[in-house]
């Protein structure tokens, strides 16, 4: 996502470097996999999701 969101803003991603979970270093401990379901939100408010390219340009289009 970090590399998309550069290559969009037309930044340079060769700072940008891969850090593994240990090296994070959060303060709170967070599962590897954890996911959010938003089938309320689509069946309830119409919620209607977009893919992360087109969430970036409407975002910082």
């Amino acid at each position: 996502m970090a590399q998309a969101t550069a290559t969009y803003l037309g930044i340079s991603d060769h700072l940008l470097s891969p850090v593994t979970k240990n090296e994070l270093k959060e303060l709170a401990q967070r599962p590897l996999k954890g996911g959010l379901s938003i089938n309320k939100a689509i069946n309830e408010l119409k919620y209607e999701p977009v893919s992360f390219d087109e969430g970036l340009s409407k975002t910082l289009g």
